[in-house]
């Protein structure tokens, strides 16, 4: 069981989540370029944000790195499944709060719906993604 990701961190902390998103792709492994893509990104977010914390997340069909590249450390992958996951919250998400006159314009019910829903953000990743593995 992989560590539980937090991307709420101390009061006034920036949190980033840096992403790549590799759609095209159709490959059963993510390539060292692809995962080099995903590090240099990483790195240039922590340059010019020192104060912030990056969380890496790809978007890919799968979540195991190619034998030649090494994954980016506590990456995490939105594969298929966890995209439809993901689609299907943000739809529930939406139509709970049109349903209701003026829900949207509720910070509570807002924030409600985003933790019913697990799209806030210590949750978001926890849920529809899956950490990175070696082959």
């Amino acid at each position: 069981m992989r560590p539980s990701i937090k991307l709420s961190g101390r009061q006034g902390e920036p949190q980033h989540a840096v992403t790549e998103l590799k759609t095209g792709s159709t490959t059963d492994t993510i390539s060292k370029h692809h995962l080099n893509q995903l590090g240099g990104s990483v790195r240039w977010d922590r340059s010019e944000y020192p104060e912030a914390s990056a969380l890496p997340v790809m978007l890919h069909p799968s979540n195991l790195c190619d034998s030649l590249g090494t994954p980016v450390p506590g990456m995490v992958v939105i594969t298929p499944d966890k995209l439809d996951a993901l689609k299907a919250a943000v739809t529930k998400y939406t139509v709970a709060l049109a349903d209701g006159l003026g829900l949207w314009r509720d910070e509570a019910s807002v924030a409600t719906h985003l933790v019913a829903n697990h799209l806030n953000g210590d949750q978001l990743f926890n849920t529809y993604s899956v950490s990175a593995r070696k082959v």
